[in-house]
């Protein structure tokens, strides 16, 4: 092939000479060049024609005249035989067998052709475009070959935008800001996803099996859906209401009263408070005898109780409280006795007129009002005369007072009385006893007169107050008044009882018996304790022990204490800081959600293993280190810690969402990640911690 155009061209070449030397001889009326003569002049192109396989080659020499001659003849090339490999058959061209032939030539030797196979064609289905890619429609194809028939572009069509609503997530399912999709291809641009919302559980309702040491269920539904929960609820409690007394009051000290729970067998006794009898006395009265006093013995009937008791003298205030004058001269006189003390039980009063001061027989018994006044109407013509006022009591008479009426400066001699008119001979002397104060009653000291009895009370002193530790006074052993009931060989604290006390040291024991509960609800909703120490005794801590105590301020749990109840702390406002003890192993669902928690402090190789559901949720924590030994921590544990920037892991290797989906160590060991997925990312997971010996 290559050969027969190769030779092609040199043919072209040796016509274009031919051409251009006849145009140069007849370029003048067909006559060539003209000599000196006149006469043609030859000019020659010469053609070279190469030699071929077959023929000589030469040189060809021709004028534009059409004169022309061959000479340089050459020998022929003859054949340059190779070796031409098989070629397959296509559609449109033919094929071969291997075959030998020429190099410059067309010559083969042993050639057989093959074919062309002409084109395989079958149909092609199209493709529909698509909004980045384009498609075509259906057409013919060779199978073989690039061959097409029909064949149609069709261009991608682009994107059809479509808004979709927004959707607020449900308890369970997520939901989404509004957004845009392709309502062909469903492409999604400024999709915001919102998390579940988790269910939610407010009011919880008893279910009635609860008794009165074992605890019940009680059930709430979701604020959103159906599901319900059903969770450990509050034993109920002995309840005591009608208390019989006992018949063992006495004199001085009261009985008991016993009452039976009205669900239960288990009684209860109690000081029935002023039940105290009081002494049957049986008295024997002495007289006054010169300056000693008036006494009473008494014997107590119904126990061997005896007491003596002076009789203090009578006194009385005695003036005058009304006058007359007529002409310069008294015609009536009134007289009041008043503000009478001493003397044994009811006292009576006796005015009467003696003839003269050593008269023993009265001449008239004056009539008195009410409030012991008399009147003297015939004053001047009882000149000289004696009146006299006597007060009688259960036992004697006292002559109180004894006056002799007389018109000297016009007044009677009483008129200047105005103090206590009051039988008494001598002095006193007293000698002093000191009672000392005591934690709710004043000290003071008792003066009395050695002679006669006579005594009176001075030198107060402000009482001690009491001084608690452990829940008991270190002076007079009174308990602060928290309620503990027994369970077995213990005591569970479940109230405050009669405790007025701010600052709450919950005792170890509690007559004999180690107190290791504080009772589910014990504290809640006191508003006026400020502080509580609980000690090592203690190993449970119920729920809602101390539910929304919004003074509670300090907190102190002593190593020993082995779990904090479910929504213990919860609600306690002023609760800023707390240390968990390393004897801790478990918080509580709710533990300290809702309190004022700024700041929580682990002790040193602490024990705590897991933390519950929503155990810190809306606190003002700041930063939180995760013990290493915790392995369990509850959905929701930080909830709405809006303030939280810092989570330290002290092992932040092998844990899980639900035991299902591993989280990489190495995003926890950023404390700022730890926080993201706590709070937000993974806070509706439960964590675990798979620990490797």
């Amino acid at each position: 092939m290559k050969r027969k155009f190769r030779f092609a061209i040199l043919t072209a070449l040796a016509s274009l000479c031919l051409c251009l030397t006849f145009a140069a001889c007849g370029g003048n009326g067909g006559n060539g060049g003209n000599g000196e003569n006149g006469e043609h002049v030859h000019v020659y192109t010469e053609t070279v024609t190469a030699p071929t396989c077959t023929e000589q080659g030469f040189t060809t020499h021709s004028c534009l005249c059409g004169d022309s001659y061959v000479d340089s003849y050459t020998d022929a090339l003859g054949h340059d035989i190779r070796e031409i490999a098989a070629k397959d058959p296509t559609c449109t061209e033919i094929g071969w067998e291997a075959y030998t032939g020429c190099t410059r030539c067309d010559f083969k030797e042993n050639f057989q052709s093959i074919p062309a196979l002409g084109h395989d064609v079958h149909s092609i289905n199209g493709k529909s475009p698509t909004c980045t890619e384009d498609g075509f429609a259906p057409y013919m194809a060779c199978s073989r070959c690039d061959f097409k028939n029909g064949y149609e572009f069709l261009p991608a069509h682009g994107h059809s935008m479509q808004t979709v609503a927004a959707q607020e997530p449900t308890c369970t399912e997520i939901g989404w800001e509004a957004y845009q999709e392709c309502s062909w291809c469903h492409k999604i641009e400024n999709y915001t996803e919102k998390s579940p919302l988790g269910h939610t559980f407010e009011t919880y309702t008893p279910n009635g099996d609860a008794t009165c040491l074992e605890k019940g269920t009680e059930t709430a539904t979701c604020i959103r859906c159906t599901v319900t929960d059903t969770r450990e609820g509050k034993a109920l409690g002995h309840t005591f209401e009608t208390y019989i007394p006992n018949g063992d009051a006495t004199c001085l000290e009261n009985g008991t009263e016993t009452a039976k729970c009205i669900r239960c067998t288990v009684t209860d006794t109690r000081e029935d408070e002023d039940s105290a009898l009081g002494h049957q006395w049986i008295e024997n009265y002495t007289p006054k005898r010169c300056n000693a006093k008036a006494t009473v013995h008494r014997s107590c009937s119904r126990c061997d109780t005896e007491e003596d008791e002076t009789i203090q003298d009578i006194s009385v205030l005695i003036y005058q409280s009304g006058r007359s004058v007529l002409n310069d001269r008294i015609t009536t006189v009134s007289y009041t006795a008043d503000f009478a003390t001493g003397g044994y039980g009811e006292l009576s009063y006796k005015w009467e007129i003696f003839q003269s001061e050593t008269s023993e027989t009265p001449t008239k018994v004056l009539d008195y009002s009410e409030n012991n006044v008399v009147q003297l109407s015939n004053y001047l013509g009882l000149n000289g005369q004696v009146i006299q006022l006597t007060i009688k009591d259960d036992y004697s008479n006292y002559s109180v007072f004894r006056c002799v009426i007389s018109e000297e400066s016009g007044l009677p001699n009483i008129s200047d009385t105005t103090a206590p008119v009051e039988v008494f001979e001598g002095e006193h002397d007293y000698e002093g006893v000191e009672t000392k104060p005591t934690c709710t009653e004043q000290g003071y000291t008792t003066y009395t007169c050695a002679d006669c009895g006579k005594d009176y009370i001075d030198d107060y002193t402000d009482p001690l107050g009491h001084e608690y530790q452990k829940d008991v006074c270190i002076r007079c052993a009174q308990h602060t008044g928290l309620l503990y009931v027994q369970s077995g060989d213990h005591y569970v604290l479940i109230s405050m009882g009669t405790c007025t006390e701010k600052a709450i040291d919950i005792a170890e024991e509690y007559e004999g018996l180690p107190v290791t509960e504080i009772g589910n609800g014990a504290f809640k909703d006191e508003d006026s304790i400020t502080s509580v120490k609980i000690p090592n005794s203690i190993t449970k801590i119920g729920e809602e022990a101390f539910y929304d105590c919004d003074l509670l301020a300090e907190v102190t749990i002593q190593e020993g204490v082995p779990s904090i109840g479910d929504e213990a702390f919860s609600g306690c406002n002023n609760l800023k800081s707390i240390t968990i003890p390393a004897s801790v192993k478990s918080i509580g669902n709710n533990a300290f959600s809702f309190s004022g928690l700024n700041e929580v402090i682990f002790a040193p190789n602490s024990q705590l293993e897991s933390i519950g559901q929503y155990a810190f949720s809306h606190c003002n924590l700041t930063e939180f280190t995760i013990p290493k030994s915790v392995t369990s921590i509850g959905s929701h544990a930080f909830y709405d810690c809006n303030n939280l920037a810092t989570i330290t892991f002290e092992d932040p290797n092998g844990w899980s969402l639900d035991d299902t989906t591993e989280i990489d160590a190495a995003q926890l060991q950023t404390p700022a990640i730890a926080v993201a997925y706590l709070t937000k990312t993974y806070c509706n997971f439960n964590w675990k911690k798979t620990t490797t010996d």
